[in-house]
């Protein structure tokens, strides 16, 4: 975004990752230490601000579906990853962060596993 928005608004890079543990990166305590450095992590670590603090899921679809909705991941039909041919994915009626940055005047966009539904109204 140009002009006084752009001024205004911080830049905002969200990395969400599987399994990864709270300790593996060098910015929470890891890297060096457990044999695998993460020198440019940790550098955009300590250029931001790093969240210490959601409780996830036991799978990724929905601990992804909470961060995205702020909301049980149950109310929203994704509790669990679904099987191949299974009804899946995030209601189209929910709100998430992208749409809320969106309105904001944010340029969103995401890069790598979707993993919250298959079918096309429930896609990005």
């Amino acid at each position: 975004a140009e002009g006084p928005l752009a001024q205004k608004q911080p830049n905002i890079v969200f990395m969400l990752t599987d399994n990864l543990g709270y300790g593996d990166l060098g910015s929470y305590g890891g890297g060096v230490i457990r044999g695998v450095p993460t020198p440019k992590l940790d550098e955009l670590a300590r250029q931001g601000m790093r969240l210490t603090n959601f409780n996830v899921e036991p799978e990724c679809t929905p601990s992804r579906s909470a961060l995205l909705t702020g909301r049980m991941p149950i109310r929203s039909g994704t509790d669990s990853v679904a099987l191949p041919g299974s009804p899946d994915g995030l209601a189209p009626c929910e709100y998430t962060l992208a749409e809320l940055l969106s309105d904001a005047g944010y340029a969103t966009a995401l890069y790598g596993k979707w993993h919250l539904g298959s079918e096309q109204e429930r896609l990005p």
